[in-house]
């Protein structure tokens, strides 16, 4: 019997999950291992690789047009309140400055590399492109007062409660893939 903490997970580790419209496909990865080398990507099921020290992604979203790998949005979920993931350490611990949480997602957004970008060249596509549009992190913590934007570096802070409205974040969502597709989705 599980007391109130038990908790079953629905989502098992490795699972990948797709939709389709039209030309567009998209593939979930949730809790999958990055590959650590080139010569273990694939087009279909890995097309992205880090040699980075951050390698296990919450979700991996990889975006698909014409059976040609187009990019992939991150998502990692944090719980800890936003403003400590951004918040640099004190000297005395003679570590890098920036947080754990901190380093995890900008090695998400800045590390991972991929031949199969947009069905370009390949040598032009690991030399040139960065196949991570965005780095989405979701929290429950923050609200408007305490948002850190970091648009800019291309990580979105995202608040998600289980049982609000999401709407917003949806029709979010939509524009971001679309984005992605040079606007032709929606």
């Amino acid at each position: 019997m599980c007391g109130k903490r038990c908790r079953k997970s629905a989502v098992l580790s490795g699972t990948v999950v797709g939709f389709v419209k039209g030309e567009f496909r998209i593939k979930l990865h949730y809790d999958e291992p990055l590959c650590r080398q080139l010569e273990d990507t694939t087009k279909e099921n890995q097309p992205v690789f880090t040699k980075g020290r951050h390698y296990r992604p919450d979700i991996r979203m990889d975006l698909y047009r014409e059976d040609v790998y187009w990019s992939t949005i991150i998502f990692e979920v944090k719980y800890r309140k936003i403003q400590s993931i951004f918040q640099d350490k004190t000297k005395k611990q003679n570590r890098d400055t920036k947080s754990f949480c901190e380093n995890q997602i900008r090695g998400y957004k800045n590390e991972l590399h991929s031949k199969y970008c947009r069905g370009l060249d390949e040598n032009f596509a690991l030399r040139k492109l960065n196949p991570v549009d965005r780095v989405w992190v979701l929290n429950p913590t923050h609200h408007e007062g305490n948002i850190i934007d970091k648009e800019e570096e291309g990580i979105k802070l995202i608040q998600l409660i289980p049982g609000k409205n999401h709407q917003k974040i949806i029709l979010e969502l939509k524009e971001e893939i679309s984005e992605a597709f040079d606007g032709e989705l929606i």
